[in-house]
């Protein structure tokens, strides 16, 4: 038997790729709606960053981040949809 929060986010239809990513790589620090949880808030990531710039930290890390959470063609799609959060 299933829990109904399992067959929920199975059942997640995500808008982007980029979204759908970061929901299995990123959301456990960044959390759900960006605004982080162990890591820091996202949200507005695209108005300070672009999205090569997004791309760099995710492929080579930045402070407590690990380098390598993604690979990088995988890192270049949510950087693009990072780099919309304004």
């Amino acid at each position: 038997n299933s829990s109904p929060i399992a067959s929920e986010e199975e059942a997640r239809v995500y808008d982007t790729e980029g979204e759908e990513l970061y929901s299995r790589s990123c959301l456990a620090c960044h959390g759900n709606d960006l605004t982080g949880v162990a890591g820091p808030d996202i949200s507005s990531i695209g108005s300070k960053l672009s999205a090569e710039e997004i791309e760099s930290i995710i492929i080579d890390g930045l402070g407590a981040m690990p380098s390598g959470t993604l690979p990088e063609d995988e890192a270049r799609v949510v950087a693009e949809w990072l780099s919309e959060m304004k």
